[in-house]
């Protein structure tokens, strides 16, 4: 027979277990939903973290495209600024170049015109006048009753300080007829061209 001083009780160690629950089964209730608000919360706190860490980089990143595109944009500012300049100061050099031409031109004033009327006026009648700035010559287109009389036109001309050259391409004859009561006239016209070469400004 067994020595009941020195029998082992396999039921100690689960009566010890159901004591040690039973006892602090309270606690234990306690424990767990605190304990599963702390791991929730901690959850939500590190949920909370990750979405304002990605909200904050979306927030970063939006704000270098801004500044890549304010950058784009300024150079495309400074491109359309620099195309302007280069076009004006294109015109202004092309406006520069006809100015100077323009003051190149032989300028025509009225003592030239009334040096040209009183060269012509005694011995002929002025018809017409062109004047041709690009090539800055006058062309007169004058009537005469005699050939004479349009060589002196011509050596008139000759004797201003207006122009470099004067010349002549010949008459043309035209026979103009006179019609009065008393009787009919038949009178010989002369018309010629006068080229004169105005001198440089």
């Amino acid at each position: 027979m067994f020595n009941s001083n020195k029998d082992i009780d396999l039921l100690v160690p689960y009566n010890y277990k159901e004591s040690f629950y039973s006892k602090n089964r309270a606690v234990i209730k306690r424990i767990i939903p605190i304990v599963c608000i702390i791991v929730v919360f901690i959850g939500g706190f590190i949920y909370l973290n990750l979405d304002i860490h990605k909200k904050q980089q979306n927030v970063l990143d939006m704000q270098n495209n801004i500044t890549d595109l304010q950058t784009k944009m300024a150079l495309a500012n400074r491109q359309e600024e620099y195309n302007l300049y280069v076009q004006i100061d294109k015109n202004n050099k092309n406006l520069e170049e006809i100015t100077a031409n323009i003051d190149s031109y032989p300028t025509l004033d009225k003592y030239l015109l009334v040096a040209i009327d009183s060269a012509c006026s005694s011995n002929s009648i002025i018809k017409t006048m062109v004047y041709n700035y690009e090539t800055a010559t006058i062309d007169i287109y004058i009537e005469t009753t005699d050939v004479t009389k349009g060589e002196n036109v011509v050596r008139t001309l000759k004797s201003l300080h207006y122009f470099n050259s004067v010349s002549h391409e010949g008459y043309i004859g035209n026979e103009m007829t006179t019609v009065t009561t008393e009787k009919e006239t038949v009178e010989l016209k002369y018309n010629m061209k006068i080229t004169c070469v105005l001198e440089a400004n």
